[in-house]
This record gives C-alpha cells, sequence and structure tokens, in this order.
C-alpha cells in the first residue's frame, strides 16, 4: 500500500470536509455521464495540483463504510475506457489513477485525477449514459454539454448546464499557455514538444514564443570561463559508443538576454547525438570518507532529461534515429530514476547491501571491459554501472510500491 497516499487519505477523512482538490462519494457513479462531469472538475480544479474523488465515505459524518459490496464498482481500465469514449477538445483527456486503501476493516478507492497543463478540459460533443433510460425507454440521466467549462470551487463543482466563473475560465487558459509559471517551468514545458522549436545556425528558437532559445557551445567554441572538469576528459559511458571520441561543451537556455539554466553537454558516437552530462552519484559502505562505489543517473522529472529527450529527437531527424541508438547505448551503463526521492531510495539501499553489491558485481562478464583500450579507472566505473543495473532489479522487488509508483507517472525505465 502507499503509506504517503494512505495518510493523506486519512488526513482528509479527519478534516471533516471537501475542497478544491478532494471529494467525497458514498459510491461509484450509477450514471457514467455524472462521473465524467466529476472528473472535468477536478482535472480542471483551482489548486493546480492531483486531485481526488474518494469513493466509499459517507458524504455528511465522513464515516468510512466502503466500496466492496458496491455493484457500480468500477476499476481503473474501466474510467479509463469511459474517458477514450468522450469527444473531448483536442482528443485530449484528463489522466487518471485508481488506487485502493484498505482503511480499518473497509476498501476505499481514490480516483487519482492528474495535474496537467492542457486545462481546460471540455468536450465538443455532449456526453450521456444512453444506459440511463426511464420505463419509456427514454434517457433521464446526466448530459455533459459541449464547449461547456467546469470547474471546482471549494466543495462545489460547476452545474453540469453551467459554465464555469469567467475569471475561473481565464486562470485555466493562463495555465495551459504558461502564464502562471515562471519563465523556466514554461520553457521545460515547451521543451517536451521539439517540433515547436525551430534551428537556425545552430540556435533553436520556439516558434511561438521565440524569446525562449537555446544554443549549445562545445569547448573549442566556448571563452575560458568555462573549464572542462579533468575527470570528464572521457566519461566511461563513452566507451559503449562505436566512436568513441569526446568532445565537451555547455548547453545554455535562454528567455531573452537571460540564461534561464546551462549545464556541461557532451557528444556521443561522433556527433551522433547530444546530451547533458549525467550526473555523479557515489555509495559509501559504512566510511562516508571511503567511495565503495560510483553511478551515473539522469532524474525523468529534471531539465537535464527534458534536454537530453529534445535532443534526441532533433539528431534523430538528421542521422535517422543513429541519435536514438547512441543513447540507448548510453543508458546501458546509466540509471534513470523518476525523481531525487526514487535515486535517494536506490542509493540507501546499496549503501546498506555491501554483501549484495559484491556478490552482483562478481557476475558482471568484463570480457568486454577489461583491456588496453578503457583505462583501468573507466573500467571500473563501468563494472559498477553493470552491477547497479543488477541492484536496481534486487531494490524493485524489495520496494514495490516505489516502483508502482514510477510506473503510474510517466517514467521510461531503464531501456530507451
Amino acid at each position: 500500500m502507499d503509506q504517503k497516499l494512505y495518510d493523506e487519505i486519512c488526513m482528509l477523512i479527519d478534516s471533516g470536509r471537501e475542497d478544491d482538490w478532494w471529494d467525497f462519494k458514498c459510491e461509484h457513479h450509477h450514471d457514467k455521464a455524472a462521473l465524467v462531469h466529476d472528473i472535468i472538475c477536478m482535472a480542471n480544479n483551482r489548486a493546480e495540483r492531483d486531485s481526488y474523488i474518494i469513493f466509499g465515505i459517507e458524504n455528511k459524518d465522513f464515516n468510512v463504510i466502503g466500496v466492496e459490496n458496491d455493484k457500480n464498482r468500477r476499476n481503473q481500465q474501466y474510467v479509463t475506457d469511459i474517458l477514450r469514449s468522450v469527444n473531448f477538445a483536442g482528443g485530449v483527456r484528463p489522466r487518471i489513477e485508481m488506487r485502493t486503501l484498505k482503511i480499518g476493516i473497509h476498501d476505499v478507492d481514490v480516483l487519482i485525477v492528474k495535474n496537467s497543463f492542457d486545462v481546460p478540459y471540455y468536450l465538443e460533443k455532449e456526453y450521456k449514459d444512453k444506459n440511463i433510460k426511464n420505463e419509456d425507454g427514454k434517457h433521464f440521466g446526466k448530459v455533459v454539454q459541449p464547449y461547456h467549462i467546469y470547474t471546482r470551487v471549494v466543495d462545489n463543482n460547476t452545474e453540469i448546464n453551467k459554465n464555469a466563473d469567467i475569471n475561473d475560465i481565464e486562470r485555466l487558459w493562463k495555465k495551459r499557455l504558461g502564464l502562471l509559471t515562471t519563465p523556466l517551468e514554461q520553457a521545460k514545458r515547451l521543451l517536451a514538444r521539439p517540433d515547436d522549436w525551430i534551428e537556425e545556425e545552430g540556435t533553436y528558437y520556439h516558434n511561438q514564443f521565440p524569446q525562449f532559445t537555446l544554443k549549445n557551445l562545445f569547448d573549442r567554441d566556448l571563452i575560458s570561463e568555462y573549464e572542462i572538469p579533468e575527470e570528464e576528459s572521457r566519461a566511461m559511458y563513452h566507451y559503449k559508443q562505436t566512436d568513441d571520441g569526446a568532445h565537451y561543451g555547455r548547453i545554455s537556455l535562454f528567455h531573452y538576454d537571460t540564461k534561464l539554466y546551462s549545464c556541461q553537454s557532451t557528444d556521443l558516437d561522433g556527433y551522433r547525438a547530444l546530451i547533458p552530462c549525467p550526473e555523479w552519484e557515489y555509495i559509501h559502505f559504512g566510511d562516508d570518507f571511503d567511495i565503495g562505489a560510483t553511478f551515473r543517473y539522469y532524474l525523468a522529472d529534471s531539465l537535464d532529461y527534458a534536454l537530453l529527450r529534445f535532443y534526441k529527437q532533433k539528431y534523430d531527424e538528421v542521422t535517422g534515429e543513429e541519435a536514438s541508438m547512441a543513447i540507448h547505448r548510453l543508458f546501458d551503463v546509466v540509471m534513470l530514476f523518476l525523481d531525487e526521492k526514487e535515486k535517494d531510495s536506490f542509493k540507501e539501499y546499496v549503501s546498506s547491501k555491501q554483501d549484495l553489491y559484491e556478490t552482483r558485481k562478481s557476475e558482471i562478464d568484463t570480457t568486454y571491459i577489461e583491456g588496453d583500450r578503457i583505462p583501468k579507472a573507466d573500467q571500473i566505473r563501468m563494472i559498477d554501472a553493470y552491477t547497479m543495473k543488477l541492484l536496481y532489479k534486487d531494490w524493485e522487488v524489495e520496494h514495490p510500491e516505489e516502483v508502482q509508483r514510477a510506473f503510474q507517472e510517466y517514467k521510461l525505465k531503464q531501456s530507451h
């Protein structure tokens, strides 16, 4: 069970109220249109965070009554299929997850509606549950209206036959356009769509927001204020490439003339791919001054990883997907974590498992690592990298809740 979610839901039940981003239901919806309406309201919520529809809680007294005997109970796939059958504007639908928590003796279902910049969600065609009919065979259920924008204000959803307040609608559109975020946050979102960026003389600029520009300068072009670290003269992951030559530089992201972000970069496989250099992490077995092992990594929610994916697509367009192949080889020896929390959990796990580390290390086939081509220090780092891949599988077995969380988000795991 997800302990963090469990604690949060229990806290909301104890609060004895509803608000912008959570709603209690005694049971699952009988009318699918009512469910769709509630999901849209939650997806367009004003809190700018994931929201919850919590089934199995009395609306007035907030007692836990459970849904284990609810004949209308739906799982995640069922709700997803309902949303797919609805004509959302632009074909963009809210993302949802369904979790079941055991609270006392009862099952409580939590429908999580994910926070998104794709708001406001609204329909192009009306939606109704055709199974809701009276004795004469006429529909008498809810009808979700086309081109109506719904939201949730405190504990009230916009009525199904009305539009939200104009100020709330304006705020939703501002969120979609990135006008409520910092320039750096907006740039990160824009990078997720590389097709919207145009290249001119080595500089990329966004076709709708040309004030955002992106440029990479290799070390031969850099002015003296940038020094290439000695340890990066050739990182071990370059030896996974057909062409193991290494050139380093800096990727810089600008908003007008302001540099928003800068990171060290390198090419892979003879300029077939460009990447931000992965981060270092060090494993200490008991002694904080003794580095027992190392690994390189990216965080899937980081700007560096957003830049990696951006350049992968741009270089693929030129090289015929050779960038993807180079990056695939990169991730043979580089870790990918969902976020800092997952990386720290893995690091703590390995730090406490020195014997398992030594066992997994002994399982590595070093035939293609040892030799004169790869310096001894990089051989050690490559063996560590392969060892960490095996240890990650061990970590997954012992941390199923965290693995489920990562899977439900957007992680691409360790393969590309």
